[in-house]
């Protein structure tokens, strides 16, 4: 279930980027907030469970590094980019990469054995 969450995220938000017109795009701007807000959630909860217990304050720590330094540097990179092809694009652009991303990082670790489980434990 925590997994399709990921997949509806990226989806809605391309469906934001093909919004045709102002009333729909903030319905799916909605929609990606409440998608984001699961996604914070999960990522602070895998970064809490998979580190052994005296090293959960770091896992959480370098999670919130990673978050905070990559939202304004690829904010940075997308926008250098719409300003030459266009907002639109690159949101619906971004949705797809990282819809595809998500599948291909789920068929990973479902093909482990077992995945990350609490403790670390592969």
């Amino acid at each position: 279930a925590e997994k399709t969450k990921f997949v509806w995220q990226h989806a809605v938000l391309v469906g934001y980027g093909l919004a045709p017109n102002l009333w729909l795009a903030g319905v799916g701007l909605l929609l990606v907030g409440v998608t984001y807000g699961w996604a914070f959630l999960a990522f602070s909860s895998t970064a809490q469970e998979a580190a052994p217990p005296d090293m959960r304050g770091r896992a959480l720590a370098v999670n919130s590094l990673v978050l905070g330094v990559g939202y304004p540097l690829s904010a940075l990179v997308q926008g250098r980019i719409a300003d030459g092809v266009g907002l639109r694009q690159v949101t619906v652009a971004s949705g797809v990469a990282l819809l595809v991303v998500t599948v291909l990082v789920a068929r990973v670790v479902a093909g482990r054995s077992g995945g990350v489980r609490a403790g670390g434990d592969a």
